[in-house]
């Protein structure tokens, strides 16, 4: 994938790499009704579908799910890279041994996921990187 990822061309791209996010992606359309959603809001819908998951998720579909993200990062438009980062990286980050355990994701983190996790955890300084 070499050209800009946009807003449109983000989901449609995400839903083909985690056919199984049909479903969660289905409801959280239903609850907003209609209106236009914001990248943030349909990528914290993704993130929020990916916690659920993802300790159920085989490694094939966790090196083609972190390997989707990391494309995002590099190929997004400014606003998908951005609801990447924010909201999907780092709400992984916020629920990681939490929620799931960070050994389920870390090791699949591309080289740009990587480096914002780590940027995420310095700048709250809440706990030792993990990466």
């Amino acid at each position: 994938m070499n050209n800009v990822i946009t807003k449109e061309k983000c989901i449609p791209y995400l839903l083909e790499i985690a056919p199984d996010f049909t479903h969660a992606w289905q409801d959280h359309l239903k609850y907003w009704e209609g209106e236009n959603t914001s990248i943030w809001l349909d990528i914290g819908a993704f993130s929020d579908y990916v916690i659920d998951a993802i300790i159920k998720m085989d490694d094939d579909q966790k090196t083609k799910l972190f390997n989707a993200v990391e494309e995002l990062l590099i190929y997004g438009d400014d606003d998908v890279q951005n609801a990447i980062a924010t909201c999907f990286l780092e709400n992984i980050v916020n629920a990681s041994d939490e929620i799931i355990p960070s050994d389920v994701f870390v090791s699949f983190l591309g080289t740009f996921s990587r480096e914002h996790c780590c940027t995420w955890n310095e700048y709250n300084g809440i706990r030792e990187t993990f990466f």
